[in-house]
């Protein structure tokens, strides 16, 4: 069954299965990095550009869904806040709970989660700050809402820029945020705040917007032979930022040269998967669907995994990983049957009901969650 894309565009299918997939290996990224790097301190440091990997292809499929989903041109802001912040704030302030509750029972167990009232209510409200712990990081009280942090900033920009058409919308977002990685470049600020949001890593929003808004004229084309010469380059590139990881890992290039191969390979699933109608295994779009679920909570089952794998002898340090990175992904899809399906669920049943003139596609809709 195909639908109509926006602005006219080549018609798409009930979900672009290429963005799920996408979103099953960002997922899969970090739950593998953590299960690994969580119990076993001496990981090659190479191994932590996974998760690092994972994390900016979220933020591609983000700036890309965030294009596709509102069209090509003006948009309703207020629809669009709202449907992000149904799809963000719940499962987060209920990873937020699970986490309170957690450090109550078991102190022992996170002993570097600290509650400060202060620092609780801005990382509930998406403002950076620093640990109160003094470690120096810019976290929220729940570690891997981080990335969130930066989501909200997106969102929020790009609704400011609503009356704009897409390519003008892009940008001017191309701009501001090249802009704000260029003065984190020239001042090096401390407090929280313009620290956190001129870093490197904005700028995978915008190569994700890039795409999205190329994906509205219809699908990308390259001679047959230019695809997988850049997939085989982008594993060249990200090896050889692997091995050197250590020397290389502070260096915004990195990042940007992260970025490029994240686009290839974004651009490869959704040419290679929606282009040709394939569907991948069923399997690999539930763990798409769940990713948001598997992000949030797969540290729980890793830390109680890893807690158990310290008291075991040391032939079952690699078994216990494999364990490890099985919960993680286990309980996310667990959290993501029994809590985030049923809220969006709810949520969605109380959605304002869509203009005639909506531009957003069931399809694409559906894809975006």
């Amino acid at each position: 069954m195909t639908q109509t894309a926006p602005g006219g565009a080549t018609p798409v299918r009930d979900k672009l299965l290429g963005l799920q997939l996408g979103r099953a290996v960002a997922a899969l990224s970090v739950v593998i990095t953590h299960a690994v790097a969580h119990p076993y301190a001496g990981a090659p440091a190479g191994f932590h550009l996974f998760a690092r990997y994972g994390v900016t292809l979220f933020f591609l499929i983000s700036g890309y869904i965030m294009v596709v989903t509102t069209g090509p041109g003006a948009f309703d802001p207020r629809r669009f806040v709202d449907r992000r912040i149904r799809r963000i704030v719940p499962i987060y302030y209920f990873a937020n709970l699970v986490l309170a509750l957690a450090t109550i029972a078991a102190p022992a167990a996170f002993r570097n989660t600290t509650f400060d009232p202060l620092h609780i209510i801005q990382s509930l409200l998406f403002i950076p700050a620093y640990m109160p712990n003094g470690t120096g990081f810019i976290w929220p009280f729940f570690r891997l809402g981080w990335t969130l942090n930066y989501e909200m900033f997106f969102y929020l920009l790009f609704a400011a820029c609503f009356a704009l058409q897409v390519r003008q919308r892009a940008t001017v977002l191309t701009v501001l945020f090249v802009g704000l990685f260029g003065v984190g470049l020239l001042v090096p600020f401390t407090a929280a705040i313009p620290r956190f949001y001129t870093q490197v890593d904005i700028l995978g929003f915008i190569a994700g917007m890039w795409m999205g808004t190329r994906a509205l004229s219809g699908p990308l084309r390259m001679p047959a032979m230019m695809r997988p010469a850049l997939l085989l380059a982008s594993l060249i590139v990200i090896g050889f930022i692997g091995y050197h990881y250590r020397a290389v890992q502070q260096n915004p290039l990195t990042q940007i040269a992260l970025i490029a191969a994240c686009a290839v390979h974004l651009d490869a699933l959704i040419a290679y998967v929606d282009g040709r109608g394939r569907t991948p295994p069923r399997f690999a779009i539930l763990i798409g669907d769940a990713s948001y679920s598997i992000y949030l909570f797969h540290m729980f089952a890793v830390g109680i995994v890893t807690a158990l794998a310290r008291k075991l002898p040391a032939f079952m340090l690699f078994p216990m990983m494999a364990l490890s990175a099985v919960a993680g992904v286990a309980i996310g899809l667990l959290v993501y049957r029994l809590v985030e399906a049923q809220i969006n669920s709810l949520l969605g049943r109380r959605r304002l009901r869509p203009s005639a003139s909506a531009r957003e596609t069931r399809a694409v809709r559906e894809t975006a969650g």
